[in-house]
C-alpha cells in the first residue's frame, strides 16, 4: 500500500479526523488552497486508512482524553468476561450545565454510530437561553432494562441535582419508563408527542378496517392528544369508541391509563418548559451523524463523539457570549415585572412575563 505523503497528513489529518466522511471533492480544495498540492483518490483513502490504524484502542483514546481534560468524567463498565457494557460521558461543561439547569431532562437514543451495534443514549436539558444542551453520553451493550438501569443509575450518582428534576421526556420505551419510575420516582414522565403519532401511526395502519375509517382515527387521535381540556378529550374519546371498536380498545389497553403523560392540557399542568417532544436531541444526533459515520470502529466512533461533543460546546458557549454583549432595552423598567430582567435570562424573562404581557412588546434592540 502506498504510504500518506507526509504534507498530507500535516496539513489534513485533524480536518479528516473531524469527520472522516468529508467530501472529496471539498476536500481537494481545501488541500490544494493550504499547500498548493494536488491530491488525488488514492491519497484520500490512505489517509482515512491511516487515521483509521490510530484509533484502534478504545483504552488509548479515553485515556489521551481524561489526560487532556481531567475534570470530565469518563466511565466504562466491563462484566466479568471483560466485555464492555456501557461507556459513561460527561464533561465538566455538561456537568455545570446540567447543576445550573436541572428541571427538565429529554432522553433518546440513535443507532448505527459504530460497529458494535452499542446504541447511543443522550440526556438533554434546556438552558436558561432556550437552548437544548448534551449534560450526559452514554454507549450501551444492549436496551434491556438492566442496561438502562444501570444508565440512569450512574447519570442519577453523578449529579445529585437530579433531585431536582421535575419532567424527563422519553419515547414510549417500556424498558426507559419502567426504570425511570423505579429510580425517579419523583419526576413526572412525559411521552414525546412525535413517538405517540408514530406509534398509533403504525397501529391504524394494522386495523382491518376501510381506508378512510384509518384516516379519521389518525385525526381523532391528534384530537385526544391536543384536547385543550377533558370536554374536548371526552368528545374525542366518545367518537372513537362509536367508529371503530378495535381501535378504542387498543386505546383504553394502552395509552388511557398514561393519560397525563402524552395528551397537552395535562401535560402542559407540570414543569416541562414547553418540551412535548425529544426533537432538541434528534437535532443533535442529525450534526453528529455528519461527523460519526455509519459503523465506524468504536474507539473511531469515541475519538469522533468527544471531538463532536467540544465543538459544540464551543458554539453554544459563542452564542452565549453574543447574547450577553448584545445591547436590548428594557420597555418594563420601573415596574413590578421589571424586577426579573436583572436576575433572568432574556429568554427566561419572556417564558415569566408572557402570560403578563401577552401581545405587547417587551423587547427592543
Amino acid at each position: 500500500m502506498v504510504s500518506c505523503p507526509s504534507w498530507l497528513t500535516e496539513h489534513c489529518r485533524y480536518k479528516l479526523q473531524v469527520d472522516l466522511g468529508v467530501n472529496s471533492r471539498l476536500l481537494q480544495q481545501h488541500v490544494s488552497r493550504t499547500t498548493g498540492k494536488l491530491l488525488t483518490s488514492s491519497d484520500i483513502h490512505n489517509l482515512k486508512s491511516s487515521v483509521n490504524r490510530q484509533c484502534t484502542d478504545v483504552t488509548s483514546v479515553l485515556m489521551q482524553h481524561t489526560a487532556q481534560y481531567p475534570h470530565d468524567d469518563i466511565g466504562v463498565v466491563v462484566d466479568d468476561t471483560h466485555t464492555v457494557k456501557l461507556i459513561f460521558i460527561q464533561t465538566q461543561q455538561m456537568k455545570e450545565t446540567f447543576a445550573k439547569f436541572p428541571e427538565v431532562l429529554l432522553l433518546d437514543g440513535t443507532y448505527s454510530t459504530n460497529n458494535c451495534g452499542m446504541p447511543l443514549y443522550s440526556f438533554l436539558a434546556e438552558d436558561g437561553y432556550g437552548q437544548g444542551q448534551i449534560v450526559g453520553m452514554f454507549l450501551l451493550n444492549g436496551e434491556s432494562n438492566d442496561d438502562i438501569s444501570s444508565m440512569v443509575e450512574i447519570f442519577r450518582t453523578c449529579n445529585p441535582a437530579v433531585a431536582q428534576t421535575r419532567t424527563v421526556v422519553t419515547d414510549k420505551d417500556f424498558a426507559e419508563i419502567s426504570v425511570l419510575e423505579a429510580l425517579l420516582p419523583h419526576v413526572s414522565l412525559q411521552l414525546c408527542t412525535f413517538h405517540c403519532i408514530k406509534a398509533v401511526q403504525r397501529k391504524i395502519a394494522s386495523l382491518s378496517v376501510a381506508s378512510d375509517v384509518k384516516s379519521e382515527m389518525n385525526t381523532l387521535f391528534r384530537k385526544l392528544l391536543y384536547a385543550k381540556g377533558e370536554t374536548d378529550f371526552a368528545e374525542a374519546e366518545n367518537e372513537i369508541k362509536d367508529t371503530c371498536q378495535p381501535f378504542h380498545q387498543y386505546l383504553a389497553d394502552n395509552w388511557y391509563p398514561l393519560k397525563a403523560r402524552w395528551v397537552h392540557y395535562l401535560k402542559n399542568q407540570e414543569t416541562n418548559l414547553g418540551n412535548t417532544t425529544t426533537n432538541r436531541i434528534e437535532v443533535q444526533f442529525g450534526k453528529l451523524k455528519q461527523i460519526v459515520k455509519n459503523k465506524v470502529s468504536l474507539s473511531l466512533c469515541l475519538k469522533q463523539l468527544l471531538q463532536f461533543v467540544k465543538s459544540v460546546q464551543m458554539q453554544s458557549s459563542f452564542d452565549r457570549f453574543l447574547v450577553q454583549t448584545k445591547v436590548t432595552y428594557n420597555g418594563l423598567a420601573g415596574t413590578d415585572e421589571g424586577r426579573y430582567f436583572g436576575l433572568c435570562t432574556r429568554y427566561a424573562c419572556q417564558k415569566i412575563l408572557k402570560r403578563q404581557v401577552k401581545g405587547d412588546r417587551i423587547w427592543s434592540s
